[in-house]
């Protein structure tokens, strides 16, 4: 196998590290060493996804203070400010998702009784439960 040949199959058979390196460098950049075995890659990975999410951009390089840091939760469906240390990952992976999402959005393209249906079941307390109409069923 010529030089060429291996260094072609080397990049094939890696091109899947390119994300994970780039994780890990961002990582790298906001957290100390001392975070990292406290609570792990994961967890770091998952606190940056929040707080970009929340602002909106990407976050500059600077080490954040963790412990000071509280994140929005919604818990038995009311929101909460939870520690940064108690939060699990579902936690983490929940409060990104929901500061990327505005549910604020009207949704205008719904079937009249879709929206119904969801006023329905938010006066009922049911608010988190999702509806779509599919070829006339809910």
């Amino acid at each position: 196998m010529t030089a060429a040949a291996a260094a072609e199959r080397l990049a094939k058979n890696t091109s899947h590290l390119d994300g994970i390196a780039r994780a890990d460098a961002r990582r790298r950049r906001a957290h100390a060493v001392r975070h990292l075995h406290r609570h792990g890659v994961s967890k770091l990975a998952l606190v940056l996804d929040y707080l970009e999410a929340k602002g909106g951009a990407p976050l500059a390089p600077a080490k954040l203070a963790l412990d000071k840091l509280t994140l929005q939760v919604v818990r038995e469906g009311k929101p909460k400010k939870l520690p940064f240390a108690d939060a699990s990952y579902d936690d983490l992976r929940a409060a990104a998702r929901a500061a990327r999402t505005t549910s604020a959005r009207p949704r205008t393209s719904d079937p009249e009784p879709v929206k119904a249906l969801r006023k329905a079941l938010e006066t009922a307390k049911l608010g988190a439960i999702g509806v779509r109409l599919r070829a006339g069923k809910f």
